[in-house]
């Protein structure tokens, strides 16, 4: 729909976030406190992330791995 009549949307704003804007430690607060158990937010830097992507790699997903690093950006 989006697609097809984009022109009712143009000059409007849409907050994806749902109805509060939260970052990842908050997100992970969320889990722990409905999972009962303690979940850590831990911000992995990109060249590490892609070390440990390394594993998957080598398992033998390398084509889906490769699109969703440069999806990701990294």
């Amino acid at each position: 729909m989006i697609l097809q009549e984009p022109s009712g949307l143009v000059g409007k704003t849409y907050h994806l976030t749902g109805p509060v804007s939260q970052d990842m430690h908050a997100v992970a607060s969320e889990f722990t406190e409905a999972l009962g158990r303690t979940i850590k937010y831990v911000d992995v830097p990109g060249e590490v992330f892609r070390k440990q992507l390394g594993c998957v790699l080598i398992c033998g997903r390398p084509a889906r791995c490769k699109r969703f690093l440069k999806k990701i950006g990294t």
